[in-house]
């Protein structure tokens, strides 16, 4: 890899490497490095077939404008696969920031705001293209390898899944409904968590545009609220035990720290709500019903990246359950996340 990076690099006219690179975990190769220059890079070698993942990257950044702010692209080798980026340095995830419960209003605020640029890149002309989730591979049969290979945390939250037709159905009309083009296309990252965002003096980056294509934008939508929500959840454990201090907490104050936690997380997602509504104009009633829906599956899609390392779900991952089922089957029940922010903008 690091022959590779100094023959691109070099290429680009922005090498040679020198010194130690950095690998970063991901889905791709992901490398940092400083040249002779002294100037720091990130280089991405995206993995995917048919060199589908890094040509919708590419194209988004021929096709959008400053915005939404981004790491600057530098260069690319489209034979390898590989994207040269500027580094951020001293960089962190809104992913890092919500778990220290330091996510406020006013960069919720922002964060909408940079999605509703996102939103506003001319969509003419972009692909679409089915996507792999929501999915229904957990409801029905599940392959005797799949079935041997999964933890005892997986197989908790399958026969959740297994055993309610309601949840089936709904995660069934999600797939439906985007399948069948029901809605207004926009310009979607399509892979958005607040892992993707980076936050750096004090300036909102977004990441990783190698699914982004044109889509329902409740998808990116629903996928930041329903991180929101997860996140704020797995304070349960915290919460509770505030509340029962040197005894185990009991269903009373399990039930309150999740309140609490709720209570918390709302006005962030008012905020968010709201920025974006600011730039793109009121959600509409069956955007809201939308976006609140795909918040439900993003909950369920947490919780199966958290049960592969699980002997068993804990409290706040059977509270992340249980609200993400009620996304899912009655958002009209959690409208009040985003209708509050919806009449306000239209007064």
């Amino acid at each position: 890899m690091r022959e590779l990076i100094d023959d691109v690099v070099v290429r680009l006219g922005l090498g040679p490497v020198e010194g130690e690179t950095q690998r970063y975990a991901g889905r791709n190769a992901n490398v940092s490095a400083t040249t002779r220059s002294g100037r720091r890079i990130f280089v991405k070698r995206v993995y995917g077939a048919n060199s589908v993942r890094f040509a919708r990257a590419l194209d988004f950044e021929r096709r959008a404008g400053p915005a939404p702010a981004r790491p600057a692209l530098l260069g690319h080798d489209e034979q390898h696969q590989i994207l040269v980026y500027d580094f951020i340095a001293d960089a962190t995830s809104l992913g890092a920031v919500a778990q220290r419960e330091e996510l406020t209003v006013e960069l919720a605020r922002a964060v909408g705001e940079q999605v509703a640029a996102l939103h506003g890149t001319d969509v003419t002309a972009v692909g679409t293209a089915p996507h792999l989730l929501p999915s229904m591979r957990y409801f029905g049969e599940i392959p005797l390898d799949v079935f041997l290979g999964m933890t005892a945390g997986e197989l908790e939250l399958v026969r959740l899944l297994q055993a309610d037709p309601e949840l089936a159905a709904a995660v069934l009309a999600i797939i439906t409904t985007e399948s069948a083009g029901a809605y207004e296309p926009a310009y979607i990252h399509a892979d958005l968590r607040l892992d993707q965002i980076l936050l750096a003096d004090g300036e909102l980056l977004l990441g990783d545009f190698e699914d982004a294509r044109a889509g329902d934008p409740a998808r990116d939508l629903g996928s930041l609220i329903g991180d929101l929500l997860y996140l704020a959840l797995l304070t349960i454990p915290r919460r509770a035990a505030e509340l029962a201090p040197g005894t185990s907490a009991g269903h009373t104050e399990i039930m309150a720290a999740g309140s609490a936690a709720l209570d918390e997380v709302a006005p962030v997602i008012h905020a968010f709500v709201e920025g974006y509504a600011s730039r793109r104009g009121p959600l509409t009633t069956e955007l809201e019903g939308r976006s609140l829906r795909f918040a439900g599956w993003h909950m369920f899609d947490r919780l199966f990246a958290t049960a592969e390392s699980a002997f068993r779900l804990d409290g706040a991952a059977k509270a992340a359950a249980g609200i993400g089922r009620s996304l899912l089957i009655a958002p009209e029940e959690f409208v009040e996340l985003v209708r509050t922010v919806r009449e306000e903008v239209a007064a």
